[in-house]
């Protein structure tokens, strides 16, 4: 069994922060920090996507991308696009049609329509702390509006940017990200009920109906930390967990008391920050990793981890890991290397990373998706394919 079949290669201008793979289309979709998406097709090694989610191109920190999900991929599909500062956008399409230009002309790729947007997690919006642009502007009448209208949305819990909202877009322009390391917003999403969880640097996981964007429910994690990663059951989404910065992993239960609802608490991690969380469908076991490169496995009925991986990559801090929904294959990745690992905790497979020194490593597959931060301006996207 290999996994080290590399399909394709991308480079990008901007530094990625996320990306996801297509179930059925032959698609990579890239975010990066500056709130651009790319989609790239793997198999005809082409670009076919590229667009800002941001009002009139507008680029800020506050843009930088931290969760993408597909809605409904095995149809119609949507993209939905989560930012640092919060804010939850939903568009028509992850890559809208595009005709190839003739000649040596340079492409002009559409940007995809824009259904809605609101803001998720209020508490996730970036600090401004050195000004309020580059030629250091005071804030406008219009940002001290959309401020306002911030407190209002942190009270009554309805959302605060609409389609035709493009003035906090501007109001963020320029500002920096004064957050701690790991905040901002992360999301799971559940296609089945139709919910998405949504934490960060507060001590609650909110719960949308993205139907109604509405949130329907506040769960206290109380994590001494701010969230870094959450996952669900994959079936109903009753059963969540959520990993921190300070290496705790809790699992609740949406259906009973805040209180009393703690399925488990582990600590094993402690102090390294979680990079991820994956609950298997359907079953007990929960995966996790941390930045020490300890990747550990759980058992709802344990009150210890049952397998470790310790030190899946020497020298280099972990960055992330993806559990197979079906299979019992983990990957791993770092600045350098990009890993495949089976239950019994044996290598089977490695991809390295660009070897023109760029930091960054991505390896995927249609059911299996993964990614490397990197602080260069380019990263590697690579598809693997399993091979009997």
């Amino acid at each position: 069994m290999k996994w080290i079949d590399v399909r394709a290669v991308a480079s990008m201008k901007e530094p990625a922060t996320m990306a996801i793979m297509h179930p059925l289309e032959s698609h990579a979709v890239v975010a990066s920090s500056r709130g651009t998406v790319s989609v790239f097709d793997w198999e005809a090694q082409a670009q076919v996507g590229h667009y800002s989610i941001g009002s009139c191109g507008n680029f800020s920190e506050a843009m930088s991308i931290s969760s993408l999900h597909l809605i409904n991929p095995l149809g119609q599909a949507k993209l939905l696009a989560g930012t640092r500062d919060g804010k939850v956008r939903i568009f028509a399409s992850h890559a809208p049609d595009f005709v190839p230009p003739a000649g040596n002309q340079a492409p002009v790729f559409p940007r995809p329509r824009l259904l809605t947007a609101f803001t998720a997690l209020p508490w996730a919006s970036p600090s401004i702390s050195v000004g309020y642009g580059h030629n250091q502007a005071m804030p406008s009448a219009s940002t001290v509006g959309q401020n306002q209208r911030l407190k209002a949305h942190q009270q009554n819990l309805t959302p605060t940017l609409s389609v035709n909202d493009t003035g906090l877009d501007s109001a963020l322009s320029g500002s920096t990200l004064n957050e701690p390391e790991g905040c901002g917003l992360v999301t799971a999403w559940n296609q089945r009920s139709g919910i998405l969880f949504a934490g960060g640097n507060d001590k609650e996981v909110r719960v949308w109906d993205i139907t109604q964007e509405m949130c329907v429910e506040e769960i206290a994690v109380a994590s001494m930390g701010g969230i870094t990663c959450i996952s669900h059951d994959g079936v109903s989404g009753n059963i969540f967990a959520v990993g921190n910065t300070n290496g705790l992993v809790r699992v609740m239960d949406r259906r009973m008391d805040a209180r009393t609802g703690t399925v488990a608490n582990w600590r094993e991690h402690t102090p390294s920050k979680i990079c991820n969380v994956f609950i298997r469908p359907g079953q007990a076991e929960v995966v996790s990793a941390s930045e020490n490169g300890d990747v550990k496995y759980w058992d709802l009925r344990h009150r210890e981890s049952v397998f470790t991986l310790a030190d899946t990559h020497p020298d280099h801090t972990l960055q992330y890991m993806v559990a197979h929904e079906s299979a019992p294959v983990v990957m791993t990745a770092s600045d350098a290397t990009v890993k495949f690992w089976n239950q019994r905790g044996s290598s089977i497979g490695a991809v390295p990373a660009n070897r023109s020194g760029a930091s960054g490593a991505a390896s995927y597959m249609k059911t299996l998706a993964g990614y490397g931060a990197s602080r260069t301006q380019m990263v590697r996207v690579s598809a693997a394919a399993l091979h009997g």
